[in-house]
């Protein structure tokens, strides 16, 4: 209310209400992260309100620290509600945080962070080591931020006749597998994937062939 005075003494001074609820930046929330990669991920978010000033331009940031503000990108809409688009560029194997944006004619407001771990690259395959009679060890490289690799050992190279518990077999957080119960004389190829929260990678390249030891 604003009371304002008047030059008549034996009137009461002029009363006015006055009353709104004015402008702000927008509110968002959910930031989410879909269909993630080695190297990006479908980011978004919602705008829950436009700050009673109409939405100029929305989009996401993404980082690999709290709170982030740069790789800054324009989604395209101009309205509130859900919202996402294609993010391109990350490290692979990274834990990503990312944000919602959106900007009115009062500034721009952020969504709280989201996070995701991008999905690691393939492993570098070596030679296999300790080739015996009935098994031999699979070796390949430590990948930034796996977590777990699968190894696959098959006795032809299109992986279509996997030895006996090597289909798929989650190694663990290891850079070497031993695989026994082989057959003596016989090839075996073998192939590692990487793994963490956020997916598991390509194949790596193909090992072999191994040839077990024959008995004599």
């Amino acid at each position: 209310s604003l009371s304002m005075s008047n030059s008549d003494a034996n009137e009461n001074p002029y009363n006015f209400d006055i009353q709104g609820t004015g402008i702000a930046v927008p509110t968002l929330t959910s930031p989410t992260a879909t269909a993630v990669t080695n190297d990006g991920a479908t980011l978004g978010a919602t705008i829950t309100d436009d700050g009673s000033s109409s939405i100029l331009s929305r989009g996401t940031v993404w980082g690999t620290s709290p709170a982030p503000t740069g790789n800054e990108l324009a989604e395209g809409g101009s309205t509130t509600g859900v919202f996402s688009h294609a993010r391109f560029g990350m490290p692979a194997g990274t834990l990503i945080y990312h944000r919602g944006w959106a900007s009115n004619s009062v500034g721009k407001a952020y969504s709280a962070d989201g996070t995701f771990w991008t999905v690691p690259n393939a492993p570098v395959v070596y030679a296999a080591t300790d080739v015996g009679a009935n098994s031999f060890y699979a070796n390949w490289s430590l990948v930034t931020g796996a977590t777990n690799y699968f190894l696959d050992v098959a006795s032809n190279s299109g992986f279509t006749a996997f030895a006996s518990g090597f289909n798929n077999l989650m190694a663990g957080n290891v850079t070497n597998y031993p695989v026994t119960g082989l057959l003596p004389g016989t090839d075996y190829w073998y192939r590692v994937r990487s793994q963490n929260s956020g997916g598991t990678s390509t194949n790596s390249a193909v090992v072999g062939p191994v040839t077990t030891s024959s008995i004599s």
